[in-house]
């Protein structure tokens, strides 16, 4: 398994179990990990292994230009929170790169521990994200959406366990 896929598989262990938020899923609605609170609050986390794919999220996908006004989350994502998911080797440059670029997004830092990928532990909460104002076109259908893109993780991962 590959550097991105073990750290998110990481990432959506350290939201589900660390954080007990209720359910989510991998490769969601244009996120790599979509979570939803308990309070039903989505939260998107970015996955990045290295710096020049972390610059270039700006240029590349409009929503984080959404994010950076502060004002509600962009009309196509629903995430009141986002954050970026970095190798723990990268942290710094990655905090100066988001503070300079990024100033709203979270940051979580990822070192692979006790040869464990669905090892919660293996995240860390570097800064929390700014709180989005909730999305007016947000409804039912979309944690529906999240719900069967849950399902369709657990099934990915079954599978390649079963092989």
């Amino acid at each position: 398994m590959n550097l991105c896929e073990s750290m998110k598989i990481s990432t959506l262990a350290y939201w589900l179990s660390i954080k007990h938020h209720f359910y989510g899923g991998i490769e969601i609605k244009d996120a790599d990990v979509l979570t939803v609170t308990r309070a039903l609050k989505i939260v998107e986390s970015e996955i990045k292994i290295s710096i020049p794919d972390l610059q270039s999220e700006l240029t590349n996908k409009r929503k984080h230009i959404l994010y950076m006004n502060k004002g509600y989350s962009p009309p196509y994502t629903l995430a009141n929170r986002f954050y970026f998911v970095v190798p723990d080797n990268l942290l710094n440059k990655a905090k100066q790169v988001c503070s300079e670029r990024y100033p709203n997004a979270g940051i979580l830092s990822y070192k692979f521990i006790d040869n464990d990928i669905y090892n919660p532990k293996n995240i860390t909460l570097v800064k929390e994200s700014y709180k989005f104002k909730p999305n007016p076109d947000y409804c039912p259908v979309d944690l529906n959406q999240i719900a069967y893109g849950t399902c369709m993780t657990m099934m990915r991962y079954i599978k390649e366990y079963l092989k």
